[in-house]
């Protein structure tokens, strides 16, 4: 676990968790993702183009 100072000045301190190999980074609640990709939707970082393509076609209407 590494700290993090904020840089707004703040007295508090952020704990976060940082990825120490490529195999860390496709473990998601301690199941192995053979796919980035499928590993980083688990996560909630990566959505589905579905929604963008939803919102163009309603615009252009």
């Amino acid at each position: 676990m590494f700290q993090l100072l904020r840089q707004s000045g703040a007295s508090s301190n952020s704990s976060f968790t940082i990825a120490t190999s490529f195999e860390y980074l496709q473990i998601v609640n301690g199941m192995l993702f053979k796919i980035f990709k499928e590993a980083y939707k688990t996560r909630g970082l990566l959505e589905d183009n579905n929604k963008w393509s939803l919102a163009l076609e309603e615009a252009s209407l």
